[in-house]
């Protein structure tokens, strides 16, 4: 069964298959990868097409990045079913695809949310992996494998590092750390620097305390008039991507108000950004307009005045690498030296020339083993289609942040998945202790108090299992019962008290359980309880979706129906100025259609169907008049034109000689019939031309009678042809006939003179003897 991988990035997804040896899933567009943001102005996914020009109100909801929604989520894990659909030789009904999902995500809050999504999606998720797992499976298991090597991601969103290793088939992440820098910080400078340089009005920046402008509160509140939750990045980056931002990064060093002609440049520069630091990465100097209406803007960026804008992310981004590296080379038991490190570095924001030289300056030699853009795909697809196989391969993720059970640690950070702490109750407190691994001994649980994640290794079998045992208002484990070779770590829960588990300040579960159970943690990134059932009900998100969805689809068929009666007013006036018509209307009635289409190509688009429908009624109502006039004298042309063809037609009944030009005259006549009868008014009336049809019909009758005229002098020569044929042949019979009776007479006396001379040859033989 071939697995399915899905790289949802911040700037673009990637829809990878395991089959044929791995492959790119494409879009309705045969694009390999799809834009991670949805667009108003994209037809082929139902969302609007830009009728009447950009619209303030829509533009500033453009570029919505959706993964902190889940009904937009939701609607494009649907789009991706969709596409993964399209995709296959066969589609059967209901259909769930096995997919696996690589995200940056560390929260098992976010991750849960997005599991959510996909199942509403009626998707089968395999598993949840994070990106630089994915990156580094499908470099073990598809290019090259290594023993222990590092993996770099540069992405648009954020800059992450892992160490991980391979072996007995086992690939295995140690640690992995990020940081909210990445392509989309270089994004945001240079499309600030080209704002600077179109001269845009500014708006005060908000302060070093982070408060949101009052303009911004007034934006982020809902229907109820409560503020809606973003993400801090998102709040403290909330610069070109308005409201849900994107990139999520940190630099924000002013903004613009958001008037008409500041949304128009950004729907303009913001597809080039890409093409702008392709041409800067090689160019010395960079030059292009912008049209903004009637107004040009010249921009012309130095490569160096770039290098200047993110001189301080690269820094930054380098400073990180550098420091990760020196620890993972100074631990023993992940590389030797520096020489020796193999360093494999993926994203997108790695081809960046400048950050190719900050990545040469490292000690350790970065190779590109993998491809920058799809390895993460391929690596989710890899990665989840090993279960499906007879295979002894393996995947293992880490999880990034601790889970605390009522205050107390029970999976430290850089814990493998599938891990499991069996939780039980004895009296005033809850118990629990790492389950034992079949191959291993049991493990001993040291209670270490305020140990930093950083120093637990990632795999359970090489290190010693560290818990915390302390808990508000719990007592801790007796130093002697901590070396026990079944050593728990307890908190204090009552008998009828609530459990809660957190994560990195989520909260993952909070019930009443006065039963023992399992904690797992599961290699979809999931806390799951064995024994309970914590499924969580996703019906709603349906409902959401069904919702979204049909409102984007009639937005779609708004800017349809708007589009097309825009042309219909459009081809009315070339209607009227028909020859057929033109003497209906004055010139003052052409002026008015023509100025009634300009104003609704001005006029803004209605937000619902219903109210669209209304208004092209009211035009309709004004332009009816005229429409009045060349419908009536449409029908008069169209009844003569039927009474000529009728005519024709009964006259062609008395030709009693069928020629060629009848047939083509009958057919021709029958053609223009049928067209009569569904011609209309603003369409091709070249049919109602009943002098041209006079002249059509009277050539063909003229041509129909040198035909006829032509068919009887043919006939009357065949006919005298004949006669003289048959006079030959009966004179010929005649003379054949008294051939044969001399010929007769001459055999007869023939037959009477052969006996005599026999007997004379033979009287003439015995007197010679």
């Amino acid at each position: 069964m071939e697995n399915f991988g899905i790289d949802i990035g911040d700037h673009k997804t990637v829809l990878t298959g395991s089959s044929r040896n791995g492959r790119i899933l494409i879009d309705e567009l045969n694009k390999r990868t799809i834009q991670t943001q949805f667009q108003l102005s994209h037809p082929q996914r139902k969302f609007g097409n830009n009728v009447g020009g950009f619209k303030q109100q829509d533009m500033v909801e453009r570029y919505r990045h959706f993964t902190n929604d889940q009904k937009l989520l939701t609607m494009y894990f649907c789009y991706l079913h969709r596409l993964i659909l399209q995709n296959m030789d066969k589609q059967p009904v209901g259909f769930r695809p096995n997919v696996t999902i690589s995200t940056r995500c560390t929260s098992l809050k976010a991750i849960d949310d997005v599991l959510m999504c996909a199942r509403a999606a009626d998707l089968n998720v395999v598993g949840v992996y994070d990106d630089l797992t994915c990156a580094a499976a499908h470099l073990s298991l598809k290019v090259k494998a290594h023993e222990r090597f590092i993996m770099i991601d540069l992405g648009h969103a954020h800059s992450a590092i892992g160490s991980f290793t391979f072996v007995d088939g086992k690939m295995r992440a140690r640690k992995i750390e990020q940081i909210e820098i990445g392509g989309g910080s270089f994004d945001e400078r240079l499309f600030y620097h080209i704002l600077e340089q179109c001269g845009l009005e500014k708006e005060q920046a908000k302060g070093d305390s982070g408060e949101l402008r009052t303009s911004e509160k007034e934006q982020a509140k809902g229907d109820s008039g409560e503020l809606r939750t973003l993400e801090k990045e998102s709040v403290k980056s909330n610069g070109m991507y308005r409201g849900i931002t994107v990139n999520r990064t940190n630099y924000r060093p002013c903004t613009y108000k958001e008037t008409y002609k500041y949304l128009v440049l950004r729907e303009t520069v913001i597809p080039k950004l890409k093409k702008y630091k392709m041409i800067l990465s090689s160019t010395a100097v960079l030059e292009d307009t912008l049209e903004v209406g009637d107004d040009l803007y010249k921009i012309r960026i130095n490569q160096d005045e770039y290098r200047a804008m993110i001189k301080d992310d690269i820094d930054r981004i380098g400073a990180f690498l550098r420091e990760r590296i020196d620890e993972y080379i100074k631990d023993e038991n992940h590389f030797c030296d520096y020489e020796g490190a193999i360093v494999e570095v993926v994203g997108g924001n790695s081809n960046n020339s400048f950050v190719r030289e900050m990545l040469e300056q490292l000690r350790v030699k970065v190779r590109r083993s993998s491809d920058s853009h799809e390895s993460v795909g391929f690596g989710a697809a890899i990665a989840g289609a090993l279960p499906f196989y007879t295979t002894a391969m393996r995947v293992m993720d880490v999880l990034v942040g601790d889970v605390m059970l009522n205050g107390a640690v029970i999976f430290r950070d850089g814990a493998l998945m599938e891990e499991s702490v069996v939780v039980d109750r004895d009296g005033e407190r809850v118990f629990w202790r790492l389950s034992r691994d079949a191959h291993e001994q049991d493990v001993a649980v040291e209670a270490l108090e305020g140990s930093s994640s950083r120093d637990s290794s990632c795999d359970a079998h090489e290190r010693n299992t560290r818990l915390s045992d302390q808990a508000p208002g719990g007592s801790s484990c007796s130093s002697r019962d901590a070396h026990e070779k079944n050593a728990r770590s307890s908190v204090q829960a009552p008998t009828g008290s609530t459990l809660t588990f957190t994560h990195q300040g989520d909260v993952l579960l909070d019930e009443e359980i006065d039963t023992p159970f399992t904690a797992v943690l599961t290699r979809n990134k999931q806390l799951q309880i064995k024994g309970h059932n914590f499924e969580t009900d996703c019906s709603h998100l349906l409902k959401l979706e069904e919702e979204f969805r049909q409102r984007e689809i009639e937005i779609e068929q708004i800017g349809n129906l708007t589009n097309e009666y825009q042309l219909y007013l459009e081809r009315l006036q070339n209607t009227m100025s028909k020859p057929i018509y033109y003497t209906l209307f004055t010139e003052d009635d052409l002026n008015n259609v023509c100025n009634l289409s300009m104003e609704f190509m001005y006029l803004p688009v209605c937000d619902t169907l219903k109210d669209e429908k209304k208004k092209i009624d009211e035009y309709n109502s004004k332009i009816d008049k005229f429409v009045t006039r060349m419908k009536d004298l449409m029908e008069c042309k169209k009844k003569a034109v039927h009474d000529r063809i009728e005519l024709s037609l009964k006259n062609l009944k008395g030709v009693k000689t069928c020629t060629p030009a009848v047939y083509k005259l009958q057919s021709r006549l029958n053609g223009n019939k049928d067209l009569l009868s569904r011609c209309t008014f603003d369409g091709d009336v070249e049919i109602l031309n009943l002098e041209r049809l006079d002249e059509e019909i009277v050539r063909m009758e003229l041509e129909i009678e040198r035909e006829v005229k032509e068919k009887e002098r043919e006939k009357a020569e065949r006919e005298e042809r004949e006669k003289v044929a048959r006079e030959k042949l009966r004179k010929a019979k005649e003379e054949k006939k008294g051939d044969d009776m001399t010929g007769n007479e001459a055999d007869e006396n023939k037959d009477e003179e052969q006996p005599l001379e026999r007997n004379e040859k033979a009287k003439a033989d015995e007197v010679v003897e």
